[in-house]
């Protein structure tokens, strides 16, 4: 098949759909299918997709110019015999509608969060007549979509799940069997509160005073609110490193003992199954997605969000549990291999293509 992804998000990182498109095309190539991304011009998908031998199109989504773009669109999907389109956003997925008219292509909508759908003649046009499915990263946030009235009668809405490579991640983890334990605990992420950056730094307080010699690296951009905060808190400012934006984590992950995702709101999240690749086990919000992923008590413990309390007894737990730390990371990382390899999700999305 030949398998086009689109997506015009503005931004220098790389989230989570970004990755699982990297990663999918990447899969979808080794098998002999044809795989191009359609995105910004300066974006840093470009230089990534195109060292994962995706071939990448500048393509521009302007207001007031869509018929436009819509005929540089379907000049492509004519160009390259696209059976399939796969957006991100809302806007490429009505462009797409117009692009391939009078060419047999489908078009899938992938969305990693609920974002803003709205009741609206917009939102509903484009779901509901613009897709011939939406692509979700987990039961709950399908669930969420279809309690939206307007969309519960809906029989397109697919769940599957976040994927990696797991080779690279194994190798770096069979690098760590020796490795001597520590107790380092990393968050990977868009720092910001919705990911619950401030409750985690509330619960650090509790659990530095508990282990001193406790480290937090925190990976991710938009950092300098929560540093002023971490530098106005003095006793927990020399236990705690920011990083920033790192696009190979595996490094990171390596120095850790424990990932946290202390998030509001999930709908899923691929650091969740990077970390069970490197044997890493999770303390993670009972919220959203994140359930689907973390089997609570087998690869990981989850908590009540809201709570620093909660979040700082199950990190402490763990951390004065070495044992109980190694049998979790391997546990996870056979959940892993089993379940979230990127081959196995790539068998997945191209037998939905083929519905």
């Amino acid at each position: 098949m030949n398998i086009l992804f689109i997506n015009t998000q503005k931004g220098t990182g790389l989230y989570g759909v970004e990755q699982w498109m990297i990663n999918l095309g990447r899969a979808l190539i080794r098998e002999n299918h044809w795989v191009g991304l359609a995105g910004r011009k300066d974006s840093p998908l470009q230089e990534v997709a195109e060292k994962n031998g995706i071939r990448y199109f500048p393509f521009r989504v302007r207001s007031g110019l869509e018929i436009f773009d819509a005929s540089h669109l379907h000049y492509i999907l004519r160009e390259h015999k696209v059976n399939a389109i796969c957006t991100k956003m809302y806007k490429e997925t009505r462009i797409s509608a117009m692009a391939r008219i009078g060419l047999q292509c489908k078009i899938f909508v992938h969305r990693g969060a609920m974002g803003d759908v709205k009741n609206t003649f917009k939102d509903r046009f484009t779901l509901t007549c613009c897709t011939d499915g939406l692509i979700v990263p987990s039961n709950a946030l399908q669930s969420e979509f279809c309690s939206i009235a307007w969309l519960c009668n809906l029989k397109k809405i697919y769940v599957i799940p976040c994927g990696i490579d797991i080779s690279p991640y194994r190798t770096a983890a069979n690098s760590l069997k020796n490795h001597p334990q520590g107790k380092n605990v990393i968050y990977i992420g868009r720092l910001m509160n919705l990911k619950g950056i401030d409750i985690l730094l509330k619960s650090w307080s509790i659990i530095h005073a508990a282990i001193p010699d406790a480290k937090l690296t925190l990976v991710g951009d938009d950092m300098e609110n929560f540093r002023k905060m971490v530098s106005r808190a003095p006793d927990i400012a020399g236990s705690v490193e920011f990083t920033g934006f790192q696009t190979d984590i595996k490094p990171w992950l390596a120095k850790s003992d424990i990932l946290v995702l202390p998030s509001r709101k999930e709908g899923a999240g691929i650091v969740l199954v990077e970390a069970m690749a490197m044997g890493k086990p999770i303390v993670a919000s009972r919220i959203g997605g994140i359930p689907d992923y973390v089997r609570d008590g087998e690869t990981g413990i989850l908590v009540p969000p809201e709570s620093p309390e909660a979040l700082a007894k199950a990190i402490i737990y763990l951390l004065s549990s070495p044992e109980k730390i190694k049998n979790m990371g391997l546990a996870g990382q056979k959940r892993a291999e089993s379940e979230f390899d990127i081959s196995k999700i790539a068998k997945e999305f191209l037998t939905l293509l083929q519905k």
